[in-house]
């Protein structure tokens, strides 16, 4: 396995249940053979309906790739969220179906991103995507966060 699988299995076997590794997203959406590795690296659960996905790089593609990813799988959780029914499921039975608070996060090594300064992306993204999930929903259910943010690690 690679530094950042075997990195993401540590995390996950060294904390608490709040954790969870490789979160499927593509479920559903193109067929039973199609997207089989599209999957969230990490989830953590951080209160009641408040997640992070968080995308772990630790020598591989580069600190844009790894933002892009993360908000790909944002936009493709939103979809599965919105159009459940279409896709087939049932009814939400998921507390992170029912998630109220999503934080998109790429973690990697400090000197990953080197020169590279995302904060153009993160303002554009955080301006963009933070928004109520349900219009018809009234003030405070439709308070919606949805959020994008690098980190570095030493």
């Amino acid at each position: 396995a690679s530094l950042e699988v075997k990195l993401e299995r540590a995390i996950v076997r060294l904390t608490d249940e709040s954790w969870v590794n490789q979160v499927p997203t593509s479920s559903g959406l193109a067929g039973p053979r199609a997207d089989k590795r599209r999957a969230i690296d990490l989830v953590r659960r951080f209160g009641k309906k408040k997640y992070e996905f968080i995308e772990l790089k630790i020598d591989s593609d580069t600190p844009l790739y790894a933002a892009i990813e993360i908000v790909t799988y944002g936009l493709l959780y939103l979809f599965s969220r919105n159009y459940f029914g279409p896709l087939g499921y049932r009814e939400i039975n998921s507390e992170i179906l029912e998630a109220n608070s999503i934080h998109l996060k790429s973690l990697a090594p400090k000197n990953f991103y080197g020169k590279f300064d995302l904060r153009w992306l993160e303002e554009i993204i955080n301006d963009k995507l933070s928004m109520p999930l349900n219009s018809d929903q009234p003030p405070p259910k439709s308070k919606w966060i949805f959020d994008l943010k690098s980190f570095r690690f030493p």
